[in-house]
């Protein structure tokens, strides 16, 4: 499924929505929940997950956003496990008509 892998800005090579996708409130939170199917941890370069936000859409590189969490990675048995993740937000109190959320 090419949806588990996008790595490069802004989720690959699919065009942004062209309608709402969802809705948050400035200074509410909200619980992001991810899977990662693969580990990035290496010795040397641990890794992490992040989630971020930016103002518009058709964001091309990282530049625009704002970190928001980051985990870091973990050294596991198997760099194949897979692990879910919850991960409370406090939406910036900042409005946006527009943003693109990065997880």
């Amino acid at each position: 499924d090419d949806a588990c892998f996008q790595p490069t800005p802004a989720c690959g090579t699919k065009p942004p929505p062209s309608s709402t996708t969802d809705v948050f409130y400035t200074g509410s939170t909200v619980y992001i929940k991810l899977q990662q199917n693969l580990n990035h941890y290496n010795p040397g370069w641990p890794g992490f997950l992040d989630v971020a936000i930016a103002p518009g859409a058709n964001h091309n590189t990282d530049n625009n956003f704002t970190l928001l969490a980051q985990m870091p990675d973990y050294w596991s048995h198997s760099q194949s496990q897979q692990t879910n993740f919850t991960v409370p937000l406090l939406i910036p109190n900042t409005p946006c008509d527009w943003c693109t959320l990065r997880i």
